[in-house]
């Protein structure tokens, strides 16, 4: 349906345990990505919940761990994040497909982004005489601006 390397980002909520193949489901994926593109997973947490008992329809179940193995096992992908997307009850997964030519790097560029967004922020807050939020903002905007960085290097 798409051409390779055509989609910015691929988003999965709750649908890989459903694939009774779902490493074809994330290679095709990956396929379709551009260079630097994205792709997000989030599925039930195993770990919180019998995922088959909950829903026979459920081929895999998945927990932090599995999904972090499973991300790190797939080509031309490198892992940004594995972690709770809700707690008690879903685990996700982001990766970003490696730009074999130097192509955008969406984390980058997000992280940079937001840092912006948290320095005005911070303005504000200073503007309002709010200095420990003003001060919380400075501290996210110098974290999301270091991890722009690794990025960007690494």
């Amino acid at each position: 349906m798409f051409e390779t390397g055509q989609i910015d980002f691929v988003i999965a909520r709750h649908n890989l345990e459903h694939y009774q193949d779902h490493v074809k489901a994330l290679l095709e994926w990956i396929r379709v990505l551009k260079p630097g593109g994205l792709i997000g997973v989030i599925t039930p947490d195993h770990d919180w919940v019998d995922t088959i008992r909950l829903d026979s329809t459920h081929y895999h179940v998945f927990t932090k761990k599995s999904l972090a193995r499973l991300f790190g096992l797939l080509p031309e992908i490198e892992t940004a994040h594995v972690g709770i997307a809700a707690g008690r009850w879903s685990v996700m997964a982001i990766a970003r497909k490696t730009p074999a030519d130097g192509g955008y790097d969406y984390l980058a560029r997000y992280n940079q982004r937001e840092s912006d967004r948290c320095l005005a922020r911070g303005e504000e807050y200073l503007a309002e005489g709010n200095m420990k939020m003003a001060d919380q903002c400075q501290m996210e905007s110098e974290r999301l601006a270091r991890e722009a960085r690794a990025n960007d290097d690494g």
